[in-house]
C-alpha cells in the first residue's frame, strides 16, 4: 500500500551493525546512520533532531515527517492506524 520501512543503525562500529544483519532476517533494508563513523559528523541523527533512541518517524511520500515518537512504542501510544491511513494513498 505504499509504504516502506528502513531501519536506521546509530552504531559508529560498522562490524556491529553487520553482526546484526547477518542474524536477523528483517524484510527491510537497515542502513547506518554515519556516512563517516570516525568524523564528529552526526549524519542522520542530527538530520531528523534525533535525541536517543529508539526514535521513530513516519515520512509521507512527499518526504514530510508526520509522526516522531520517540522511546518505546506500545499499542497505546498513538493511532498509528489513523497516522498511515492519512499519509498512504488510497
Amino acid at each position: 500500500k505504499g509504504l516502506r520501512m528502513v531501519m536506521v543503525s546509530v552504531d559508529r562500529d560498522r562490524s556491529d551493525l553487520d553482526a546484526f544483519i547477518q542474524k536477523q532476517d528483517l524484510p527491510y533494508p537497515i542502513v547506518g546512520a554515519y556516512s563517516d563513523p570516525q568524523s564528529n559528523a552526526s549524519g542522520l541523527p542530527d538530520l531528523y533532531e534525533s535525541r536517543g533512541i529508539p526514535a521513530y518517524y513516519l515520512v509521507d511520500a512527499k518526504g514530510v515527517i508526520a509522526l516522531i515518537k520517540r522511546g518505546s512504542v506500545t499499542e497505546t501510544d498513538y493511532d498509528l492506524e489513523g497516522v498511515l491511513q492519512r499519509i498512504i494513498p488510497q
